[in-house]
């Protein structure tokens, strides 16, 4: 018997009849209860850089939360004509339909109420039929494991990354009586409320450390050195305990360490001016800086660290609008330098509120298992 989250090793057909045996509600095709729309297309030279139609793209929407991201918006202009039908609107499932990245497609988010957004022609927008299935039933399916392992199953070696409307229509799900899709829905709404809380607080949390005017400012130079990284090329990672850090964090691992642990990152170019921590000996790369302190009796690593995120040394030298860390200009920024012990205080009081904001990511991980198996019930016998 398969389990909820579905064994995939088997073939396509014995599958198909295994979660036919499975659930206890009809199943139905995709195609029997949905229809696919595709989105709007136009050329490059149709983009503006204000006003225009705007538009939604796959980077519109956000993987981890399945929810709308408006920070980057396409526009088009007005002068291209789109049908109304292309607007996003109330009850949609926003669907990523292709991209570069296997991992994108079928990405969906649940659009709440109507909108002045169109849709491009890499996505599609799925628009239930009327008294067959509730939106936001459909919705969770697509969220499911199921519907991801189907789309993995059926793109698995194909050149174009691309979900098109027959193979969508193809899936096929269980459809109990609306009453029961509806208390689903209020279930998962329920988890949801708790999920968002917890995604708000992790979201809105940033270290803060305290300022008193009494205590001392020294130049950022006075206290510690930014000392290069080492170069290691990607070929010669030989597989290992200690990370590897870059600008953006890590990008792998190795069999030796540059510098002992604690260890404090600090991104010159590209990232420049991103902060990283490691609690392990670490091999940062020639495109980072890693943090020296020169008196260890003045000033607390972990609390460098916190000061180093409040500084923005990713404006410390911009050029042609490109962000750039020069060390000597990072030496001439000002820190506060209160005693060692109020070092280590604020330290202690910053890392107990991190302890808590870090429970909020374990309580997500509870609450979307909690969603996936409210859906998983419907594919099962014992419901």
């Amino acid at each position: 018997v398969i389990a909820a989250t579905g064994d995939y090793n088997l073939s396509q057909e014995r599958y198909k009849q295994t979660i036919r045996a499975q659930s206890k509600y009809p199943m139905v095709k995709l195609g029997e209860v949905c229809v696919l729309v595709r989105g709007v297309t136009y050329s490059k030279r149709d983009e503006v850089s204000k006003g225009g139609r705007p538009v939604l793209r796959a980077n519109n929407i956000a993987k981890d939360t399945s929810s709308l991201d408006l920070l980057a918006i396409k526009r088009v202009a007005e002068s291209v004509q789109f049908s109304e039908e292309k607007k996003l609107q109330a009850n949609d499932i926003f669907i990523c339909m292709a991209s570069g990245s296997k991992e994108h497609i079928g990405k969906v988010a649940f659009v709440a109420s109507d909108t002045e957004y169109y849709f491009g022609g890499f996505m599609g927008a799925v628009r239930v039929k009327p008294k067959q299935i509730e939106p936001a039933y459909l919705f969770q399916q697509l969220r499911h494991n199921r519907f991801n392992q189907f789309l993995r199953e059926q793109i698995a070696g194909a050149n174009i990354n691309n979900l098109n409307a027959k193979i969508f229509y193809r899936f096929e799900i269980p459809l109990p009586p609306l009453a029961i899709q509806k208390e689903i829905i209020a279930e998962i709404e329920n988890y949801q409320k708790v999920l968002n809380a917890a995604q708000t607080i992790i979201q809105n949390y940033h270290p803060t450390l305290p300022l008193n005017p009494s205590w001392p400012l020294v130049q950022l130079g006075e206290v510690i050195s930014l000392e290069y990284g080492k170069s290691l090329k990607a070929d010669n990672r030989i597989k290992g305990p200690y990370p590897v850090f870059g600008s953006n964090g890590i990008v792998g691992y190795h069999n030796s360490c540059l510098t002992g642990a604690p260890a404090i990152i600090v991104g010159p170019k590209g990232s420049a001016g991103a902060v990283n921590f490691s609690e392990l000996p670490c091999y940062p790369i020639d495109t980072t800086f890693f943090v020296k302190i020169k008196e260890e009796q003045r000033l607390d690593l972990r609390f460098c660290y916190y000061q180093l995120l409040t500084l923005e040394l990713d404006k410390v030298n911009v050029q042609s609008g490109v962000p750039g860390l020069n060390r000597n200009d990072a030496y001439r920024k000002m820190m506060a330098l209160p005693s060692l012990s109020i070092q280590r205080k604020i330290v202690a009081e910053i890392e107990a509120e991190r302890e808590l904001v870090d429970g909020n990511r374990e309580l997500i991980e509870r609450f979307e298992k909690k969603i996936q198996l409210a859906i998983a019930r419907v594919w099962k016998q014992d419901g």
